[in-house]
């Protein structure tokens, strides 16, 4: 019975130090990192859960609104490049309609919006 007691003595006794030492001797230092510094597959995955969001609440207001999270001026940027990423890596062909339903609907929504490129000279 003895060697039991000591036994899981010695294992609070490590617990204890393992946590005093990483929340005060040694605590981890986190860095703030940005949502426009998520690799493009998760932005593709974020712009896409929106656009399922969208889908059951057909209010793009608010879907612009949610893909300002990834820090672009223009939504439709971050809607093109998900499009782009979804296109080639082979997201299902329903993921990609669910996509360009909601980058229509935005451009609907406010025109102004539309991607205006310039042809490199």
């Amino acid at each position: 019975m003895r060697r039991y007691i000591i036994f899981l003595a010695a294992i609070a006794i490590g617990l204890l130090t393992g946590l005093y030492y990483g929340w005060s001797v040694n605590p981890v230092q986190g860095t703030a990192g940005t949502s426009a510094q998520l690799r493009s597959d998760y932005q593709a995955d974020y712009v896409l859960m929106v656009a399922e969001t969208y889908r059951s609440t057909q209010n793009p207001e608010e879907s612009v609104l949610q893909l300002a999270f990834l820090g672009e001026v223009n939504p439709v940027l971050s809607m093109d490049a998900a499009m782009t990423f979804a296109e080639t890596n082979g997201f299902a062909r329903q993921d990609i309609k669910i996509l360009r339903d909601l980058y229509n609907a935005v451009l609907e929504w406010d025109p102004s919006l539309a991607l205006t490129l310039t042809p490199d000279g």
